[in-house]
């Protein structure tokens, strides 16, 4: 199990964040959402997720990005993990 999950689709704008979570030897997983599909059965587990997904994604061609962070961000919330930047946008 990792620290972390970061669910993104920009990869140039989480290269300070990496670094950052590297340097700190935080464990985490990067998860990038513009591979358009996941299996629920091996979605990676973590004490938090970290939504970076932009509504913006589609301007870049990322149109099904958000869907598919929506549908992890619900089904780690159903589950128990802390997200932050979750479903209820707090």
């Amino acid at each position: 199990m990792s620290d972390l999950i970061v669910l993104f689709e920009h990869p140039e704008w989480q290269l300070p964040l990496f670094s950052a979570l590297e340097n700190r030897g935080i464990s985490f997983v990067a998860f990038d959402l513009k591979r358009g599909a996941f299996d629920t059965d091996r979605v990676p587990a973590a004490k938090l997720v970290f939504n970076q997904a932009s509504p913006s994604a589609y301007n870049r061609g990322n149109d099904r990005a958000v869907p598919l962070a929506q549908a992890l961000i619900r089904g780690f919330e159903l589950h128990g993990v802390r997200v932050l930047n979750g479903s209820r946008g707090r």
